[in-house]
């Protein structure tokens, strides 16, 4: 299942896209009648990325993110999760460390010392 439209896809790859904030990061919705929220994280040189949070108990590897072909950006949807949330994404690195990082699109964060990203809506 793709999760981002092929025409985004483009649109990032060639670093046109007027608004990749409504790509990136978590966005609240519905996928096939079901209530959840859709990840999106562009890192090309990860061997795998999987978003834990408060959702799946931070389980390391309850939510694997698929690659969207050759594109670098990993998504998943997650049935359940919901605004007020918080949430990591746990990346494999090419050389085999594993890293939590926060959002870098999340529209709200925990406030330091604490890292989590927090899943909110775009506000419009």
């Amino acid at each position: 299942m793709t999760l981002i439209s092929s025409h985004d896809l483009w649109l990032l790859g060639e670093g046109t896209h007027a608004r990749p904030y409504e790509v990136f990061g978590a966005h609240p919705g519905m996928q096939e009648g079901v209530s959840g929220t859709r990840f999106a994280l562009w890192a090309p040189h990860a061997r795998q990325v999987w978003v834990v949070g408060d959702f799946n108990a931070w389980e390391p590897e309850a939510h694997p993110m698929a690659l969207q072909g050759a594109s670098g950006i990993w998504t998943v949807f997650v049935s359940g999760a919901t605004c007020g949330q918080h949430y990591q994404f746990r990346v494999c690195q090419s050389h085999g460390a594993i890293v939590m990082k926060s959002d870098p699109y999340a529209f709200r964060a925990e406030l330091r010392p604490k890292q989590a990203s927090v899943i909110e809506g775009l506000q419009r």
